[in-house]
C-alpha cells in the first residue's frame, strides 16, 4: 500500500493503508506495482476499507505479461462491503504475471476513502472458503442483465457458481441413496426419499434466491415509490447521465444545433442521445465515435461521453479521434459523465 501512487485524486499514506481523497470529477486512481506473480497462483482479492465505502463505483484495472501494453478491466457490481474479496480467478483476463495492479474509485467530489489492506491471496482452502461465502452472499441490486439471468454471485468471473455445486450435490446424495439401497436388498426402493433429496437442493437455491429478491424489490420501493417521471430518473442508473443532458439542453439556446455524440459504449452512447431529445442529435453505433471532419460544423456541440477514444489536446484546443483530422473546439462543462464541447 505505501508504495503506491496516486494517478487521479490525491493520496496519502495514514497509519493503516492509504487515504484518498477524490478530484474535481469525482474519481481517484491508486496504482501499485506488484512483483511478477503468477495470476493462476493468486486468485483471490481482498481489499478492505477503514470503514464502509462512500462511493458509487469501484474499478479493477491490471496488467499482466498476456495483456501486454493493455490493462484489463474488472467494476465491481453489487453493494460494496467494508471487507471485499472478490474471485479473479474465473476472468479469462486474469492470467500469466500480474505486473500491476490500480484501483478506481468514483463517487462525489471531495469525498475520502481510507483503504487499509489490498492484497491478493493464493487458493488456500481457508481463502476460497471466504471467498466463495463472500461471492454467494453479496447483495446485487438490480442490472441490465437482470430479466434474463440471475449468476447467484456478484460476478460472472466467480470460479464456483451455486447451481452447479447443489447439482453436484444432488448427484452425488442420489448416488449414495442408490448404494444403499443395492446393499440393503431388503430395503426397496423409495421415490420419496428421492423427492425429499431433490426438494432440499431445490429449496437451498431458491431461499437464497428469494432472499435477494425480496432485497432488490425493498431496494426499489425506497428509490422510487411515490415519485413521479423527472424524480424517477433523478435517482435512478442514469441520474448522472440524465443530469449531464439536462445541463447540456440548458446551455443549448438554439434548438436545431446539432449535437454529436461520442463515445466507445454502446450503452452510454444510446441513453445519452435519449436523453438528449428533442435536440438534434447524432449518434452512430458500431462506427467511428465521430463522423469524417468535413460533416463536422463550426456552431456544432460535440458530448463526449465516457469512456471514449476522442482525446483533448489543450495546447491546440482540439479534439482528436482517431483516424480523423483534429476538431478546433471550446470546452463548455464537464462533468464525471463526460464534457460538452462547441465546434469553433
Amino acid at each position: 500500500m505505501r508504495s503506491g501512487r496516486s494517478e487521479l485524486g490525491s493520496g496519502e499514506s495514514i497509519a493503516r493503508g492509504w487515504q484518498h481523497t477524490l478530484d474535481g470529477t469525482g474519481r481517484s486512481v491508486l496504482v501499485l506495482p506488484v512483483p511478477a506473480l503468477p495470476a493462476e497462483s493468486y486468485p483471490l482479492l481482498h481489499l478492505r476499507f477503514a470503514q464502509e465505502p462512500v462511493v458509487d463505483a469501484l474499478g479493477l484495472f491490471w496488467g499482466t505479461s498476456r495483456t501486454g501494453g493493455q490493462m484489463a478491466q474488472f467494476w465491481v457490481p453489487g453493494a460494496l462491503d467494508q471487507s471485499l474479496w472478490l474471485p479473479l480467478g474465473g476472468m479469462s483476463a486474469w492470467d500469466g504475471n500480474v505486473t500491476e495492479l490500480a484501483v478506481l474509485l468514483q463517487g462525489e467530489p471531495g469525498a475520502t476513502v481510507a483503504i487499509e489492506a489490498l492484497e491478493l491471496l493464493p487458493a488456500s482452502p481457508l481463502y476460497q472458503l471466504r471467498g466463495l461465502y463472500s461471492d454467494w452472499t453479496a447483495f446485487v441490486p438490480w442490472g441490465h442483465e437482470s430479466i434474463n439471468r440471475h449468476n447467484g454471485t456478484r460476478a460472472t468471473g466467480s470460479t464456483l457458481y451455486p447451481v452447479p455445486v447443489v447439482a453436484a450435490w444432488l448427484g452425488a446424495s442420489l448416488v449414495l441413496y442408490a448404494l444403499f439401497t443395492l446393499s440393503r436388498k431388503a430395503r426397496r426402493f423409495d421415490w420419496r426419499v428421492v423427492s425429499a433429496i431433490f426438494l432440499v437442493c431445490w429449496i437451498c437455491l431458491d431461499l437464497a434466491w428469494q432472499g435477494k429478491l425480496w432485497r432488490q424489490l425493498a431496494q426499489t420501493r425506497d428509490t422510487f415509490a411515490g415519485r413521479d417521471s423527472p424524480a424517477k430518473l433523478a435517482r435512478g442508473p442514469d441520474a448522472a447521465l440524465v443530469q449531464f443532458a439536462t445541463d447540456i439542453q440548458q446551455r443549448i439556446a438554439e434548438p436545431d444545433s446539432r449535437v454529436l455524440v461520442a463515445s466507445s459504449s454502446d450503452y452510454g452512447g444510446m441513453r445519452a442521445s435519449y436523453y438528449l431529445y428533442p435536440l438534434n442529435v447524432f449518434w452512430q453505433r458500431n462506427s467511428a465515435e465521430l463522423p469524417a471532419r468535413k460533416y463536422i460544423h463550426a456552431g456544432d456541440y460535440i458530448a463526449l461521453v465516457y469512456p471514449s477514444a476522442v482525446r483533448f489536446d489543450p495546447k491546440t484546443d482540439t479534439l482528436n479521434a482517431p483516424g480523423s483530422a483534429p476538431v478546433p473546439v471550446q470546452l463548455l462543462a464537464e462533468s464525471q459523465i463526460g464534457k460538452l464541447y462547441r465546434v469553433m
